[in-house]
């Protein structure tokens, strides 16, 4: 005669198959070569040419006039070995027009140099960078690989969105020393964990999902100190506004600035530090370090 089968036992393996097939899926979205993991630098650039080490050329900005906004120009050597929209390029280069909409796709060896702009913020005008995305960084960082807690079912329960009735202005840190976003604040999520209730506000997610972000106890120890994000699905159903769901921390991963320090990412607002420490989730990459106090 078979033992009787423990139904506690059997939803526990079921929700903990269900996180391993969330990691099956979550790993190659954040693999693909010029990805998540690809960043190796980001430099910020000025109007005085600028050169650094890991990138040929002079770097400058070039004011529009008329505007407040700058063109970012590369003054390249035919032996930089740097190409342009698939073809060498030497002399003055225009890689990027935000009035034009030009963006040009700059390539050295197997990098991608990427021109950026941070948009102007309260009180802080645009900054313009190149960032370097590098195939062979993603391949290491996938070799070494993200440790993760093992799945625990006492990080997953009943959680309530409920979306503010307009959105709420909010000024955050971003992952750079000194730069802030002005983002707006769409709702919230009340959820309850070990007994304890906690409320963590949302500011992004496409129409499909909302991605929660969190900072807790662990961060700055076996975490990233700047944030962590758990995923939530919209259902279509409760068209944009409030539905209940599952909260599980099992499947919290490491948003962009948490995985490579060269990005811009917003951090989370400052309620949504959580009293207790979630041992659930990604953990601090093997490649990364922990950020300032400006970050945390």
């Amino acid at each position: 005669m078979s033992e009787p089968t423990n139904p506690q036992a059997v939803r526990t393996a079921q929700l903990e198959a269900e996180w391993q097939l969330f990691r099956a899926t979550w790993l190659p979205i954040i693999s693909s070569p010029y990805g998540l993991l690809s960043p190796t630098a980001l430099h910020w650039l000025d109007v005085e040419p600028q050169t650094f080490d890991d990138v040929p050329g002079s770097w400058r900005l070039e004011p529009i006039d008329g505007t407040a906004e700058h063109r970012i120009v590369v003054r390249l050597d035919a032996a930089d070995g740097i190409t342009v929209d698939g073809a060498p390029a030497e002399g003055d280069v225009i890689v990027l027009d935000p009035v034009s909409g030009s963006l040009r796709d700059v390539r050295h060896g197997a990098r991608v140099l990427t021109p950026t702009v941070f948009p102007p913020q309260t009180g802080q005008p645009a900054q313009y960078g190149v960032q370097v995305r590098d195939p062979e960084a993603t391949a290491e960082r996938v070799r070494q690989g993200i440790p993760t807690y093992p799945y625990d079912p006492r990080w997953r329960g009943p959680a309530h969105f409920e979306r503010y009735d307009e959105r709420r202005p909010a000024q955050l840190h971003s992952i750079v020393e000194g730069l802030v976003k002005d983002l707006s604040l769409f709702g919230e999520v009340r959820f309850e964990l070990l007994g304890q209730q906690h409320t963590l506000q949302v500011y992004a997610g496409p129409p499909h999902e909302l991605h929660i972000p969190f900072r807790d106890a662990t961060n700055g120890d076996t975490t990233f100190a700047g944030s962590r994000l758990v995923f939530a699905p919209r259902p279509a159903s409760a068209g944009g506004g409030a539905f209940d769901f599952e909260i599980d921390f099992n499947n919290s991963v490491n948003g962009p600035c948490g995985l490579t320090p060269h990005t811009t990412c917003a951090l989370p607002p400052p309620g949504n530090t959580l009293p207790i420490a979630i041992e659930a989730g990604e953990q601090l990459p093997p490649w990364m370090k922990q950020p300032s106090d400006w970050a945390r």
